[in-house]
């Protein structure tokens, strides 16, 4: 049977805005999707979008909703109310069109990136008797991984619960965040795909051979979210310790704004000891892309993480990389665990020195550069995710759902749960 996709998105940002990991994520699915000649449904936040936005083929059904807030192509978090309306608003306003697709143009998978999503499509779907297959992919698990959630029987445990029940197919990034699912939850082992995202390595290829390549000495940069649980206070204090061994070092924050309170902490921190710290928002691709080439350490200290694609990003980039010594992490790398340094994300001496040790040591910086690459490269493909998730789809489509063990069809991990 032929599988026909509609790609639900996280609704508080369009997939065009170049904000955030997971819109894309979304994006780059129903690229590359398109690409095997197989139909998608996209709908997005944001009216009056012209064709030249993104070079689609006849694929694409492309069906924009109407964005209260206006135009969505900003550089920012919406405040935590404001994005859970924008969820909320951008499910009904679609849902029309989605029983739609389902009755008469036959789609028969809808995939779902959020929470909130899943319950009310599995409504709507028994509601409407739609013959129609859920599949979720996980992308955060902050409320599993946070004690004060896991105190309380409701909130964003118990919608995480739901959501993860209802789905007929669940897709998760890496085992140990499977396992978290599995573990934490009390689910059926047999729901869990174990598939990373990947990237799309053609693109930073050519980038790179387009572009001189101009290091900027003691250029270190860190790519996430400005929040507690992404954890930059640790490099701040890590740089307190650096300045006075390496006076060129720069360090160069970017990323969406999250916690206002938590960007004025580390500029405090930052200022009253001179550090030389810099917070530049969240950027464009093309930014982005100029910031990888001049960088001469990436550096992740995250407490909680499902995956981390902005490590792949730099891995394909040729930048050493230090991260938070954290399971999923470990699980990324563990085919080739010398491209890239693990240090305790909660030790700002510890992960001084891992930095220092690459800013001095070329040989060790080369080793784990092209380790990196070669990992990205056998392992961590857009083309190789695409593969696994079709591969998940046909099956579901086949037999209702998917059945028996846990599976990894992208082949990166020998360990099952």
């Amino acid at each position: 049977m032929t599988i026909k996709i509609i790609e639900l998105q996280p609704g508080g940002e369009s997939v065009f805005c170049e904000v955030g990991a997971v819109e894309k994520i979304v994006l780059q699915t129903c690229q590359k999707l398109i690409e095997r000649n197989i139909s998608v449904a996209l709908p997005d936040l944001r009216g009056n979008v012209e064709n030249s936005d993104m070079i689609l083929n006849r694929y694409l059904l492309y069906l924009p909703v109407r964005n209260p807030f206006g135009r969505s192509k900003s550089a920012g978090m919406r405040p935590g109310w404001a994005a859970r309306f924008l969820q909320l608003y951008f499910f009904f306003m679609f849902m029309p069109r989605f029983i739609t697709l389902v009755r008469s143009q036959k789609y028969n998978i809808i995939h779902i990136h959020h929470t909130v999503h899943v319950p009310l499509v599995y409504l709507v779907r028994q509601i409407a008797r739609l013959h129609v297959n859920i599949a979720y992919t996980t992308h955060s698990h902050s409320a599993l991984m946070t004690d004060r959630y896991k105190e309380s029987p409701f909130g964003t445990l118990a919608l995480e619960r739901i959501s993860l029940r209802l789905a007929d197919a669940i897709i998760s990034p890496t085992p140990s965040v499977a396992r978290l699912v599995v573990d934490s939850l009390k689910l059926p082992a047999n729901k869990v795909n174990i598939l990373p995202s990947g990237i799309d390595v053609s693109e930073i290829n050519d980038y790179v051979s387009n572009h001189v390549r101009q290091k900027v000495n003691g250029l270190i940069i860190c790519v996430a979210r400005i929040h507690e649980r992404k954890n930059q206070m640790a490099l701040v204090k890590a740089v307190e310790t650096l300045v006075k061994r390496y006076k060129s070092i720069h360090v160069v924050l970017i990323g969406p704004l999250e916690s206002s309170s938590y960007l004025l902490e580390i500029q405090r921190y930052s200022t009253s000891r001179n550090l030389p710290v810099t917070y530049v928002g969240q950027v464009s691709r093309s930014e982005l892309f100029e910031y990888y080439l001049k960088a001469e350490v990436m550096v992740f200290p995250t407490l909680q993480e499902v995956q981390g694609i902005v490590l792949l990003e730099a891995m394909a980039f040729g930048i050493p990389v230090v991260a938070s010594d954290i399971s999923p992490i470990q699980d990324v790398i563990s085919v080739r665990p010398s491209s890239a340094t693990l240090v305790d994300p909660n030790d700002p001496n510890e992960l001084a020195s891992a930095i220092g040790s690459l800013l001095d040591d070329s040989s060790k910086r080369f080793c784990q550069i092209q380790n990196g690459r070669h990992l990205v490269e056998e392992k961590y493909t857009a083309a190789t995710m695409t593969t696994g998730l079709i591969s998940i789809f046909e099956r579901m489509v086949n037999q209702g759902r998917t059945k028996g063990e846990i599976i990894d069809p992208a082949g990166r991990y020998t360990s099952k749960l």
